[in-house]
């Protein structure tokens, strides 16, 4: 699992969007792509939820204890179902340009299985007893679809935004495993345009697949 640092940004665990639900993701997007030309929109093909943010991984001998760490977890981990079924927003009004970051969530149920069963302990239990960095405590299981600069300028827009589309009718499908991934920096020779679509800025390490047996569907979820 070696990768050669200098070369990559930052590492993190992260899950891996069903095309499914990305496609219910579309028309949202559309619809902000047209009629808000300052915000900013992510790229459907950077989508993902992070759980656990590790940061650099330097030299041979920590990736591969992380390696070993994240096999024996996941092998205990069950797959689980999970399905986006609102939209909401952070504020961020500390930063030297502040923002508010728009988001596509999780329904309750898997949301807090992801902090409990799988973020908490991994990050806890796992990461920092063996000296690895991982992030935030709290968390909110999400996908980042957007982010307004100058905030205070679009709060009545915001607003109208998140209350037309609170409530989605979400693809569920079934999370098997997560995967160890890191981005690009700017320079690398490998980093993709900004205005491509195509190829994401984040770079898969390794999948690690959930040994568990699958969870039941949340109620309602066929």
């Amino acid at each position: 699992m070696h990768v050669e640092q200098g070369d990559l940004k930052r590492s993190f665990i992260t899950f891996t969007i069903d095309p499914r639900q990305q496609q219910g993701f579309k028309h949202i997007r559309d619809d902000l792509a047209d009629a808000h030309h300052d915000w900013l929109l992510t790229r459907p093909v950077d989508d993902h939820l992070s759980l656990v943010f590790t940061g650099s991984v330097k030299g041979e001998e920590a990736q591969d204890k992380l390696d070993s760490l994240l096999t024996e977890f996941a092998a205990k981990a069950r797959p689980f179902w999970m399905h986006f079924d609102h939209v909401g927003h952070f504020e961020n009004r500390r930063r030297r340009k502040p923002r508010d970051v728009l988001y596509f969530g999780t329904d309750e149920e898997a949301g807090q299985h992801i902090v409990e069963n799988l973020h908490r302990p991994l990050a806890l239990k796992v990461l920092r007893p063996n000296g690895f960095k991982f992030g935030r405590f709290d968390v909110v299981p999400h996908v980042t679809f957007g982010r307004i600069f100058h905030p205070n300028d679009h709060l009545q827009e915001r607003d109208r935004i998140l209350d037309r589309y609170r409530i989605l009718q979400g693809e569920p499908a079934l999370v098997t495993g997560f995967t160890l991934a890191d981005s690009y920096t700017k320079k690398h020779p490998d980093a993709p345009h900004p205005h491509d679509t195509r190829r994401s800025k984040y770079f898969e390490i390794k999948r690690y697949e959930f040994g568990g047996e699958p969870m039941h569907p949340s109620s309602g979820l066929h």
